[in-house]
């Protein structure tokens, strides 16, 4: 009948055991090495990288008074323009009403003794308290 058979492999000529383990131990010494090579690199960019890290946080604290002390100076400007621009918009203001042709003849009379000629002034006086004839 037919009954499953497992197919035979064909035997390889067999090998002394020296050279099967003379090729495993170069291929650990490779692998070792190999290993070596990785842990020798991966240390050098770690080195590298805190060197790197030092180097930034020195160049950091370094500028930072200096940073600070311009975010005042800043702070100080700031201040002193707008109070410049406080004063520019006032004498803008003024400018326009002494410049106001509908408003010179009252800035005229505000700023100085002359009155239109059609007006008259009047001259109030206090009439005396105590009666000065008896």
């Amino acid at each position: 009948m037919h009954a499953y058979q497992p197919q035979r492999q064909p035997q390889l000529p067999s090998q002394p055991r020296r050279k099967v383990r003379r090729h495993a131990r170069q291929r650990k010494v490779q692998q070792s090495r190999r290993n070596r090579a990785v842990l020798i690199e991966l240390s050098l960019q770690t080195t590298v990288n805190c060197a790197l890290i030092g180097v930034a946080a020195a160049a950091i604290a370094n500028l930072l008074p200096h940073h600070l002390s311009q975010q005042e100076r800043i702070d100080e400007i700031r201040a002193e323009v707008a109070e410049a621009e406080y004063r520019v918009n006032v004498l803008r203001e003024d400018f326009k009403q002494n410049f106001d042709a509908h408003e010179s003849p009252d800035l005229i009379r505000e700023h100085s003794e002359k009155v239109d000629v059609l007006e008259k002034r009047i001259i109030w006086v206090e009439p005396d308290a105590a009666p000065a004839q008896e």
